[in-house]
């Protein structure tokens, strides 16, 4: 917890600097129109309020509790959605005080300096608690605890893990000798559940449960029979109307600027496709959309011509792949074209990556149905953290991908845009 209060007061340091700075920057910077210095004083007083204000709402919403597997891109949408409405506060605050009349340019400075210092400092706060070593104890089967696992391999190589099977005589002792930083219990003993939890205790070591129904869990919807709780499945947040219609608006304000955009490179990276290998530009293929509907999706051709269809997937090294085709796979602009599939409304700029259908293996999975209750995207959780290609851990996207379905919002939405540039692992 004490981390927690130091980034606290790094927050309100940052942003006491950056109203002072963004006060600075109006009233001495050529670029910006002319106008004499104001005094320093209002100023003074308005980043004292900024400061107060910004780190309580990120505190009302969540970003300072203690949590032992951070994740930063859930943490930028946070400190988006904060800083959004401490802005509009402070906004609105300005403007109806009579008492001085502060700059819009300035605060506007500062709101954004302060943004981007914030989520800077987190993503460094992020990036040291990366690196800390800690010893982590399994109790449970392998079968039970192999999808936390594989978490752990993919985001936490800095851990020490250690696995014990619930049934293991003298696991008292077996637990002392390791002296883990906390327990992860994956069993299904009540018996052996208990005995974890008296030696957690003895040990004032922190103890976490694996539910077999996690999904449940973030969707959020508990009903209760007399103080007995029922979790239930519940309407995904992206099935209400208003939830939908804000995302939609997104993806065609958000589209017609990466059309824009597309259009202007367009001519480039065709020039640069003929010259690397003949072939048409466009690579097409059918896939599953929302609710099992097939569309076209477009993709600029990464691959030489005519294609091979052996293996079915992408390989690292992948010889098929052209030398341009590499770096354009490298930084996703083969992806561009699907801007289109977005406008058309067969796709979101943010959503569970479109499954091909030849890759049936994620047909058979228990789970991929209710993965089909949305639009696919362009972008999404699974692929920000690193999980690409229909090959790569397929049952793990899937889980991603329930992940987000459960938990989206307009401001997760927009952590993943900004954080989908600066996602390059297994790009191939």
């Amino acid at each position: 917890m004490s981390n927690k209060r130091t980034l606290l007061f790094v927050d309100s340091v940052g942003i006491f600097s950056f109203f002072l700075l963004g006060y600075w920057l109006r009233f001495t910077l050529k670029v910006f129109p002319e106008k004499t210095m104001a005094p320093l004083t209002p100023y003074l007083q308005i980043a004292i309020f900024a400061a107060l204000a910004w780190v309580l709402m990120l505190s009302i919403l969540g970003l300072y509790r203690h949590q032992l597997f951070s994740n930063f891109c859930s943490e930028l949408a946070t400190i988006l959605q904060a800083s959004f409405w401490a802005m509009v506060f402070i906004m609105a605050g300005t403007a109806l005080y009579r008492g001085f009349s502060y700059s819009r340019l300035a605060l506007g400075l500062a709101g954004l300096l302060s943004l981007a210092g914030i989520s800077f400092f987190h993503f460094l706060w992020h990036c040291r608690l990366k690196t800390e070593r800690k010893n982590v104890l399994f109790v449970g089967s392998k079968i039970n605890s192999e999808k936390i696992l594989k978490r752990f391999r993919l985001h936490h190589p800095y851990f020490s893990i250690y696995l014990l099977p619930e049934e293991t005589s003298g696991i008292e002792e077996k637990i002392k000798k390791i002296m883990p930083d906390f327990l992860i219990y994956c069993g299904t003993s009540p018996e052996t559940n208990r005995a974890v939890q008296e030696i957690a205790e003895q040990l004032s070591t922190g103890l976490y449960l694996l539910p077999p129904f996690g999904h449940y869990l973030f969707s959020g919807q508990v009903e209760n029979i007399d103080g007995l709780p029922l979790l239930t499945s519940g309407q995904l947040p992206l099935e209400r109307w208003s939830s939908s219609f804000l995302k939609r608006c997104t993806d065609l304000i958000l589209g017609i600027i990466l059309c824009l955009v597309f259009c202007i490179i367009l001519p480039l990276i065709a020039f640069a496709i003929r010259l690397d290998s003949p072939g048409p530009l466009f690579f097409t293929q059918i896939r599953v959309g929302k609710n099992r509907q097939l569309f076209k999706m477009f993709k600029f051709r990464t691959m030489k011509y005519p294609y091979s269809s052996f293996p079915p997937f992408t390989r690292e090294e992948d010889p098929r792949i052209t030398r341009l085709g590499r770096f354009l796979r490298r930084y996703n602009l083969d992806e561009l074209p699907q801007i289109f599939n977005v406008l058309s409304g067969q796709m979101s700029l943010v959503g569970p990556r479109p499954i091909s259908l030849d890759d049936t293996f994620f047909f058979t999975l228990p789970d991929f149905p209710r993965r089909l209750r949305i639009k696919p995207g362009l972008t999404g959780w699974a692929q920000i953290h690193g999980l690409r290609g229909s090959h790569t851990e397929p049952e793990e996207r899937v889980y991603y991908d329930l992940y987000y379905l459960a938990n989206w919002s307009w401001w997760l939405d927009l952590a993943i845009i900004l954080c989908s540039p600066f996602s390059f692992k297994n790009a191939y």
